[in-house]
């Protein structure tokens, strides 16, 4: 059946280092993996660290938005929100992007709430990460484009291997992702041409008024102020508020 297809069969082995345990997650341009780096130490309980593995279907068309989208994940490694990027790779006709493994995204997380709803005190705290999320990524330049709930994930407990490193992560930390769509901030933002000027009416004179007996050139209303698409620490000051509030969503167990 369709839905049973699978890009990558679990237990295969990519670029000769990723071991795929199961599919996580699927779109339109690809399927996501949790896949174990075999070429890292094992972590405290025996096992090698998890990854992230996203593997574009086989066109052209969608390894280059995979191409563009680790480009894009390269340039936004400075964001906390951002998920770590490890490499780009491929094995034979399968391109794949390896990053940071993320827990269930928050369309997932909603679901399996009994009243299947967030208390307020959860929606507070992802509204105010998500804000923060997305005015840090456009404060670097890029904007998203496809903002919706199943595009943010949370992260997962961190982890020490067997020599004390401690794994990347950020357990209740709300990241963004899916980059595909995503393009620079300035073409944008690029101001639209102003419209045409309006042609005289026949016989003379600029088009009507309004007022009896007159026939003079209607003037155009000033342009709209145009604001940036980022919140000034003015409007939204989320560092504060995430100061005096606690980082471990309120997720029922």
């Amino acid at each position: 059946m369709a839905d049973e297809y699978k890009v990558v069969s679990e237990g295969s082995l990519l670029g000769n280092r990723w071991k795929i345990k199961r599919r996580v997650g699927r779109g339109t341009f690809s399927e996501i993996y949790e896949a174990s780096d075999q070429h890292s130490a094992r972590d405290a309980t025996g096992r090698h660290p998890h990854q992230a593995i996203k593997v574009a279907r086989d066109t052209h068309a969608k390894c280059s938005m995979l191409v563009h989208e680790q480009e894009v994940l390269r340039e936004l490694q400075d964001s906390q929100w951002i998920p770590r990027y490890v490499e780009l790779g491929k094995e034979d006709e399968c391109q794949f992007l390896v990053m940071q493994l993320l827990g269930d995204n928050l369309s997932e997380l909603r679901r399996t709430t009994p009243t299947k709803r967030f208390t307020l005190r959860t929606v507070a705290l992802l509204g105010i990460q998500m804000v923060e999320a997305i005015r840090e990524m456009h404060e670097l330049g890029f904007v998203h484009r496809d903002i919706k709930p199943s595009n943010f994930c949370v992260g997962l407990p961190k982890i020490e291997d067997a020599e004390g490193a401690t794994a990347d992560g950020e357990e209740g930390r709300c990241y963004i992702l899916d980059f595909g769509l995503m393009r620079p901030r300035l073409l944008a933002c690029r101001p639209l041409l102003a419209p045409a000027a309006t042609p005289p009416r026949e016989g003379g004179g600029g088009p009507w008024t309004g007022e009896p007996g007159r026939r003079e050139k209607a003037t155009r209303p000033a342009p709209a102020k145009r604001y940036p698409l980022t919140l000034s620490s003015a409007e939204v000051d989320s560092t504060s508020i995430l100061g005096s509030m606690a980082q471990t969503l309120d997720f029922p167990s």
